[in-house]
């Protein structure tokens, strides 16, 4: 259906749910060594995504640039000591694994949907950053997929400002414009 309330892939609950499927496929393919299939099926569900939209060109933008902060920000996580991944790069490549810069594009896509509410409230954006991003990471966690560090709690203090900037950064992006359409 369409973008304007039918219950297509950009109708906030459709939304959310895809975003929920794709992290679960991604974090469970990761813990148990087939990385690959969540993040083809995360990657499936971002073309569904992209097809229903209505600007596909600023929302491929945007999590474009959300897959390249996830890359950064993990990256340097990584190289920090603050966590490892189930599935990682083969050899030993000192870069976040490809599952976890798809679950971040993937995280995107509920930007201007599920997550609406967000745009243009920077604070909340930034409480919860700080506050979901490290329970996004411990519920990793609990299924496989992530290690954190050996001081623990220095991993999610880090992990929380990493989100507590990255939150209110992309609701921000995914805000503009927003007021011209309304």
């Amino acid at each position: 259906m369409d973008h304007h309330g039918g219950m297509g892939m950009t109708h906030p609950a459709v939304n959310f749910l895809a975003s929920q499927l794709g992290w679960f496929a991604c974090v469970l393919g990761a813990a148990h060594g087939h990385p690959w299939f969540g993040g083809l099926l995360a990657l499936v569900l971002i073309g569904l995504h992209l097809r229903a939209t209505p600007d596909r060109r600023r929302e491929a933008s945007l999590i474009a640039t959300a897959a390249a902060i996830g890359l950064v920000a993990d990256t340097l996580l990584l190289n920090a000591g603050r966590q490892t991944y189930a599935s990682p790069w083969p050899g030993g490549i000192p870069l976040a694994p490809l599952w976890i810069v798809v679950l971040w594009a993937q995280f995107a896509t509920t930007l201007r949907w599920s997550l609406r509410w967000l745009l243009g409230r920077p604070l909340l954006a930034t409480a919860l950053g700080a506050a979901a991003g490290p329970l996004a990471f411990r519920a990793g966690e609990a299924l496989g997929a992530v290690r954190f560090g050996p001081n623990r709690i220095l991993s999610l203090v880090a992990l929380g400002a990493v989100w507590a900037v990255a939150l209110p950064t992309l609701s921000r992006l995914a805000g503009r414009g927003e007021a011209a359409k309304e």
